[in-house]
Formats: structure tokens, C-alpha cells, sequence
């Protein structure tokens, strides 16, 4: 009996050994594979540190509001502001990932794009370890995580500084998932810390893009058909409870931060309908990645492709008895559920009618069904043709998404790019044209411009930077031309208007400029522009009018000695010394180099005979090292 009882005891200890065994072996394949996720990633990302910006929402999101993003302490205040001004998405998660770069760096784009293969990286982890939660073989899931790794429609999401949202929240939204189910799955007291982190990661998720406020649905359905919980169970009320507190704290932050905003893109079941091909598409390029680029169009082949993969899967599901319904459900389900909140959502600006980079998280689902597909077929990948195939299809998407990185290495291969898919849309050449004429290179500019004004007669921004491209090229006559063919489009445009008005002002016909000058302001009170008016105003003799323009600039910014100086300058010529003097002297102080607040003070005491005055400003000049012109020491020698 006692020789029985240890024979069971030593099978029971060899059988315990066996699994230790198991599980080490396991965890070191599930070590050395994330090693590989890692490097192979790396090895296709990282030449993308050296890239430029693109100028495509990277100058929006980083260089305009640099002031703003190098102050760390801005990262509370990202969260009571939308992601740009009037905007209707609120980012804050996203706008702290860039103030925390540009803490790190500064203007620096490698800093900004390192972040990117950092996320991706993690991203990529992330999406291997799910699948091994959700119990799938480690070989498989690596393979097909290296496939996630590689694929070229996600280039976008690392290579391109504004794509990197949709790997934030991947990353952070899959944590949250694989916290759930330690939660479901552990006994002992770190279940509530699994329960914490969960809840966290699905707060932060909620900060980083809205399509998170879908994720506790696609969280339930995980619950009740896959790991097929009783619906009103404690731990689902406890979930139902967190999640309830996270989304009201989450709610109430965004709607104080989205207060007078107004978008003008359109919202609701017309932008549904609207977008319903990036249904088709999304799936298309996930399977078989043509016509890539970031900012894409809806196109007849790759809608009809992914509505023949759709309708093959269904069948194939359908008629095969075998496959795991539930998980191809769930799969088809977390597609579906972050996908919606895009389809609400269509863009005022007409060029592009969905981003690659927003498949980053519903690839997940994808994959879900794609390894349900796989594991119907009872594939071994351990035999020589199923890896290889796998391997040399790694190898392809690999290269592909290499060769796809060159069109975001600066704002010329980005626009090029875009202009060379879509031969036919304006506003391609119109970037492409503004890259040029922002480095100034006019000549090439100025032909690019023109190709986009035959796709689009109507573009009103065609005709301003057509007409500002001829100010900078000192063709008046031409910037004149091409301003006034854009007032046929819109009228009352104020920077149309504006340059309409310099092109009168550079050939100093001030009368002519007045009026498109007066258009501007109206439409858009820039001081600058206010200064302009007002110089015009003041050489025309319309004193009044140009003491009430300076005014208006110094009230919009206070701190432009220019307009303090010229005001001082009207003052004087209006014959009101007092307040010509006092006005000047203020102009000094702001800025002791500004030299035509001294020459008005001279000007003043030469009148007033006031010969002591005016030796003050010569020597106050002379210890700023300012010429002063010999007419006037000569007049004040005769004094």
C-alpha cells in the first residue's frame, strides 16, 4: 500500500517537474520571441529617426505651438483644452506625449519619432501578449504579431509624427484588455491590482482618443461569449461600476474642455454614410497592402477586394464546422465597435477620405479572426512550408513598409507621394507647391501652384499663395492679377484681400490699397495688418484714421514698438506734439534701438527750437550706436 501511495506521489512529482519544465521552456520562447518582435522592428523603424517633418498636422501639433509644449507644467493643461483651438477632438494623453518630447528635445524631429517606434514597439508587444491571453499557441502569435510588426499600412503610425495616437491607444487600451482577464483569471489579492490597472489604463485610453468610450462593449462581449460569464456576475458589476466612474470623470473633463467649440465637419448617419467604404477598405489594405498612402481615397478596387474577403470569410465561416464562431465574432466585433466611432465622423476638408494609420487598433480583430481561420486548418508552422511561406510573406510586407517610410522622410516626399497616387486632387499639388514656396524655391512653386489651379478653379487658398508667391517674386502687377480673380471665388477673404492690398502698397499706390486693407482687418484683426492699414492711412494724409489703426494694433499687442513708433510718428504729422513726444519716448523705452522713435523726437525739439533736447537724443543715439543723419546735426548746429 505504502509502495503504491509513493509510486503515485513520484508520478505525481515527475508530471509536477514536466510542467515546471513546460513553462520555463514556454516563457524563454515567449522571451526570445519578443526579442525578435523587438529587433526586427527596430531594424525597419529606426532609419525613420532621421526624417523630417512633413508639415501634414506635425507643424500643427509640435512647431506652432512650441511655446505651449515646451512648458512642462502644460500637461494639466492639455487636459482642459481640445487637441487644436475650436477643434472637437480632445487629446490630451496625446498632447502631454508631445510636450514630453519637446522637454526632451525640443524642435527636434528624431526626438518625436523615436517616441513613434518606441510606441510601435510597444504596440507590437502588446498585440503578441494578447493573443497568448487569449490562449493561442506562442509560435502562431508570433508570427502573426511579426506580420503586425512589418505591415505597411501601419508605417504611417510610426513613420509619421501625427500618426502616432492610434499606437498610444493600442498600447494602452490592450493593457487595460490583458488586466481584465489577470483580473478574471487570478484568486488571491492581485486580482484588485489587476482590477486597478485595468481601470487606469482604461481612463488614460479615454484621454488618448474617444474611440476608447466603445471599448467596455467590446470588453463584454469578450465576457460573455468567449470567456462565457454569467452576464450579472460580481466581478461583471464591479467592471460595470469602475467603468461607469472612469467614463463620467472622463465625460464631464472633455465636455468642460469642449465648450464653445464648433466644428464644421460633419457628424452623424450623413458622415456614416458617407464613409461606410472604409468598411471594405480598411480590411482590403490589411490583407493585400496596394495603393498605399497616409491620407487615402476611397477607390473601386480596394472597396470591391475587401467586400469579396468579407463576403469569403462569412461563407467560409458559414460552411466550415469546425472554426470557433464565438472568436470569430468577437474578432469581427472588436473591428466593428472601433471602427464606428470613425464612420461618425466625415471631414470638412475633402482630399483624403480615410488614414491608413486608424487600422493600428482594429487590426487586432483582424487577427483574431485570421488565427481562427488558421488554427481551422490545423496548420503546423513548425513544418519547412508553412514557415516559409509565412517567412517570405513577412519579407515582402518587410520591404514594403521600408520602401513606404521614404514618403514620410520630409514634407516634399510626403506631398510627392500623395501627388503621384492621386494625379487628379488639388490639394496634393497645393502642399506640394506650399513645401516649395515655404523653402523658396518660387519657380517650382509657381508651377505646381498652377497645375492645381486647372484641377480647382474654385480653391480660394490657390489664389492667395499664388498672388503672395508674385509679392515675394516683386511681380506686382501679377500678384494683382491673380488676387483679383480669387475675390471672384470669395470676396471678403481677409488674407486674399490683405495681398491684394500689398500688391498695391509695394508700388505705393496707397489709395487702391485702402480698401482691401480695411476687408482685412474687419475679417481678421491682425496687429500686423492694423500697422499696415495704418501706414497706409498716414501716407495718404487720413491722419485720423491712421492714429485709430495704431491704436487698435497696440491694443491687440502691446508690445510692438513699431506700431508705438508710427503712431508717434502720425501724432507728430498730425501736429499734436505732446502726444507725438510722450508716444515716441514710450516706443524708446520698449525698444532702445528703434531708431524712428528717435528721429521723430528730433523732429519735434528742431521745431520746438529746443536745442538741449535734442543733443540728449543725439547722444542717446550715439550710445545705442545709432547713426544720426547729418541733416540733422547740422540743423541742430544751427539752432
Amino acid at each position: 500500500m505504502n509502495k503504491s501511495k509513493n509510486k503515485i506521489r513520484h508520478r505525481g512529482n515527475n508530471n509536477l517537474k514536466k510542467n515546471m519544465a513546460f513553462d520555463k521552456t514556454n516563457r524563454n520562447r515567449v522571451i526570445i520571441f519578443s526579442l525578435i518582435l523587438v529587433i526586427v522592428g527596430a531594424a525597419i523603424y529606426l532609419r525613420t529617426a532621421t526624417f523630417d517633418y512633413v508639415y501634414c498636422d506635425d507643424d500643427k501639433f509640435v512647431i506652432n505651438v512650441y511655446d505651449f509644449n515646451k512648458e512642462l507644467s502644460n500637461i494639466k493643461t492639455s487636459f482642459e483644452r481640445t487637441l487644436t483651438t475650436g477643434s472637437a477632438y480632445y487629446r490630451p494623453v496625446l498632447i502631454s506625449s508631445f510636450i514630453i518630447d519637446a522637454n526632451i528635445g525640443g524642435l527636434d524631429p528624431s526626438v518625436y519619432r523615436i517616441t513613434n517606434i518606441i510606441l510601435h514597439l510597444l504596440g507590437s508587444l502588446l498585440v503578441f501578449f494578447t493573443l497568448l491571453r487569449l490562449k493561442y499557441d506562442d509560435l502562431p502569435s508570433f508570427l502573426l504579431t511579426l506580420i503586425f510588426v512589418v505591415h505597411p499600412m501601419l508605417t504611417p503610425a510610426v513613420s509619421w509624427i501625427s500618426g502616432r495616437n492610434d499606437s498610444l491607444i493600442t498600447v494602452f487600451l490592450l493593457l487595460s484588455f490583458i488586466s481584465l482577464i489577470n483580473f478574471f483569471e487570478s484568486n488571491n489579492n492581485k486580482k484588485w491590482l489587476h482590477y486597478g490597472i485595468h481601470l487606469f489604463t482604461f481612463i488614460i485610453a479615454l484621454f488618448t482618443k474617444e474611440i476608447a468610450a466603445f471599448f467596455p462593449f467590446v470588453v463584454y462581449i469578450y465576457i460573455l461569449i468567449i470567456r462565457k460569464e454569467k452576464p450579472f456576475s460580481k466581478n461583471n458589476i464591479y467592471l460595470g461600476i469602475g467603468w461607469f466612474i472612469m467614463g463620467i470623470i472622463w465625460f464631464g473633463m472633455r465636455t468642460a474642455a469642449m465648450e464653445n467649440t464648433n466644428t464644421p465637419d460633419t457628424i452623424g448617419w450623413d458622415a456614416i454614410v458617407l464613409n461606410i467604404p472604409s468598411v471594405f477598405t480598411y480590411i482590403s489594405k490589411a490583407i493585400i497592402p496596394i495603393r498605399m498612402t497616409p491620407l487615402s481615397l476611397f477607390e473601386s478596387i480596394t472597396v470591391i477586394i475587401g467586400a469579396l474577403l468579407i463576403i469569403g470569410i462569412a461563407v467560409f465561416v458559414f460552411m466550415n464546422k469546425n472554426i470557433r464562431r464565438n472568436y470569430i465574432l468577437f474578432g469581427t466585433l472588436w473591428y466593428v465597435f472601433f471602427l464606428f466611432p470613425t464612420l461618425l465622423v466625415r471631414l470638412l476638408d475633402d482630399f483624403f477620405d480615410y488614414a491608413e494609420h486608424r487600422v493600428y487598433l482594429l487590426m487586432v480583430g483582424i487577427f483574431i479572426v485570421i488565427m481562427e481561420i488558421i488554427k481551422s486548418f490545423n496548420i503546423d508552422f513548425k513544418k519547412p512550408i508553412p514557415i516559409s511561406i509565412l517567412l517570405i510573406l513577412i519579407v515582402v510586407l518587410g520591404v514594403k513598409a521600408f520602401v513606404y517610410q521614404n514618403s514620410f522622410e520630409d514634407m516634399f516626399r510626403f506631398w510627392g507621394s500623395y501627388v503621384r497616387t492621386y494625379p487628379d486632387k488639388s490639394k496634393g499639388y497645393y502642399n506640394l507647391g506650399l513645401a516649395y514656396y515655404t523653402v523658396d524655391s518660387l519657380d517650382k512653386a509657381e508651377r505646381i501652384y498652377k497645375k492645381a489651379l486647372k484641377l480647382d478653379n474654385q480653391n480660394i487658398d490657390l489664389y492667395i499663395n499664388i498672388a503672395a508667391l508674385y509679392l515675394k517674386k516683386n511681380q506686382n502687377q501679377l500678384a494683382e492679377q491673380y488676387a483679383l480673380m480669387g475675390k471672384n471665388v470669395e470676396p471678403e477673404n481677409a488674407l486674399l484681400n490683405y495681398n491684394l492690398g500689398k500688391t498695391y502698397y509695394a508700388r505705393k499706390q496707397y489709395d487702391k490699397a485702402e480698401r482691401p486693407f480695411e476687408i482685412a482687418v474687419s475679417r481678421t484683426p491682425n496687429p500686423k495688418w492694423f500697422i499696415t492699414l495704418g501706414y497706409t492711412y498716414m501716407q495718404n494724409k487720413k491722419y485720423d484714421g491712421a492714429i485709430a489703426a495704431f491704436n487698435e494694433s497696440i491694443r491687440i499687442n502691446p508690445n510692438d514698438p513699431n506700431a508705438w513708433a508710427l503712431l508717434g510718428r502720425t501724432y507728430f504729422l498730425n501736429n499734436n506734439m505732446e502726444m507725438a513726444e510722450s508716444v515716441s519716448k514710450d516706443a524708446i523705452k520698449m525698444n532702445s534701438l528703434f531708431k524712428d522713435a528717435y528721429i521723430t523726437l528730433l523732429n519735434i525739439y528742431l521745431i520746438n527750437k529746443d536745442k538741449q533736447s535734442a543733443n540728449q537724443i543725439v547722444q542717446e543715439m550715439q550710445r545705442n550706436n545709432l547713426s544720426v543723419p547729418d541733416e540733422f546735426l547740422i540743423r541742430i548746429n544751427n539752432l
